[in-house]
C-alpha cells in the first residue's frame, strides 16, 4: 500500500488525498466521489462526520471522520470549483485514468481500488473494531459479509484480547 501511496502523491497530491480518503473512511468510490460540502457536518463536540445519503444499500449512513480525514477536508478546501459542491470535484474518467497510471508506476497492476475498502475493513477489525460497528460505517446492511471475509481475523483479535486479560489478571492477583 505504501508504493502505491507514493506513487499517488508523486503522480498529484489531490490523488494521493482521494486514496487515503478511501482508506480512512472505508467509502465505495462512488460514496467517496459523491460527497458534497453540505454533507460534511462539524458536531458541538468538535466531531467532524459524513452524511451519506446516496449508497448501494439505499440506507443513508453517517462517516465519523479521522484526524487524517478532517485534514484532507481542510486540504480540499483549495480544489473548490464554482458550480460543484463535491469535496473531490474529479470525473470518474479522471480517476479511473490516474488509477491506472499510478498502479503501474507502483508496480501493482492487480490491486483494485476497492482493495482500498478492504483495507480499511482489515484494519478495523485487527485494531479491535467490532463487527456491528464496521458494518455500520462501512454501510452493509447485514453482518453476513463481513463475517465471510473478515471473521478470521476477528478471530486473532479475540485470542489477542484474551492474552491481554491473562496478562492484566496476572498482575492483580
Amino acid at each position: 500500500m505504501l508504493k502505491l501511496l507514493a506513487a499517488a502523491e508523486k503522480s498529484a497530491p489531490w490523488f494521493a488525498d482521494l486514496l487515503i480518503w478511501y482508506l480512512h473512511s472505508g467509502m465505495r468510490k462512488s460514496e467517496a466521489l459523491g460527497v458534497k460540502w453540505s454533507d460534511i457536518k462539524t458536531l458541538p463536540n468538535g466531531s467532524v462526520i459524513v452524511e451519506l445519503n446516496k449508497t448501494k444499500s439505499g440506507e443513508g449512513r453517517q462517516v465519523v471522520c479521522t484526524k487524517t480525514m478532517k485534514e484532507i477536508i481542510e486540504r480540499q478546501k483549495s480544489m473548490k470549483k464554482d458550480g460543484d459542491d463535491r469535496l473531490f470535484p474529479l470525473a470518474e474518467i479522471t480517476v479511473r485514468r490516474r488509477w491506472q497510471k499510478v498502479r503501474e508506476e507502483a508496480g501493482l497492476p492487480d490491486v483494485v481500488m476497492h482493495d482500498l475498502r478492504r483495507t480499511h475493513a482489515t484494519h478495523a477489525v485487527t485494531a479491535g473494531v467490532d463487527m456491528r460497528t464496521l458494518k455500520g460505517r462501512m454501510g452493509h446492511s447485514n453482518l453476513e459479509m463481513l463475517d465471510k471475509h473478515y471473521a478470521a481475523l476477528q478471530g486473532s483479535a479475540t485470542e489477542e484480547a484474551a492474552e491481554k486479560i491473562e496478562a492484566s489478571l496476572s498482575r492483580n492477583t
